[in-house]
């Protein structure tokens, strides 16, 4: 993820296996992603990029 050149920071704060509840505000949300771009359109297709590559699976209940 931090190959790319317009990503200029990316952290996940869960491990695997971690229990993570929903977020209900931006303080509860476990990772991000922040991109950096000389123009909108660039910005666009680095944020498609991003989210066509970034994934994350989630499973319920107790492992």
């Amino acid at each position: 993820m931090l190959a790319h050149p317009h990503v200029v920071a990316a952290r996940v704060t869960a491990a695997p296996g971690d229990a993570v509840a929903p977020a209900r505000s931006s303080v509860e949300r476990v990772g991000h992603v922040l991109l950096s771009a000389p123009d909108p359109g660039s910005l666009e297709v680095a944020l498609d990029d991003v989210r066509s590559t970034l994934r994350v699976a989630t499973r319920l209940g107790a492992p």
